[in-house]
């Protein structure tokens, strides 16, 4: 969708979460919490306030998110 390449991460993130449905055979469902959690601490590194991100924190995110990257399933889908 060319829409979709305007977008931000932010707006990309909100545009899968808004609607499930309609992206659900793309992204499975198992990974709706990591782009919770990107957004969540995408909009504190972004934005800073007092809020701070922890290295175990920070860790975990990059961890979950290369699982994300090199799922092997979800590669099969979208090819």
């Amino acid at each position: 969708d060319p829409n979709l390449e305007k977008l931000t991460l932010g707006q990309l993130i909100n545009e899968y979460l808004d609607n499930k449905e309609k992206y659900g055979k793309i992204i499975p469902k198992k990974y709706e919490p990591l782009l919770e959690y990107c957004n969540t601490y995408r909009i504190f590194s972004v934005h800073p306030k007092k809020e701070k991100i922890n290295k175990s924190v920070a860790t975990s995110i990059l961890h979950m998110t290369f699982q994300f990257l090199l799922d092997k399933e979800l590669q099969k889908i979208n090819n």
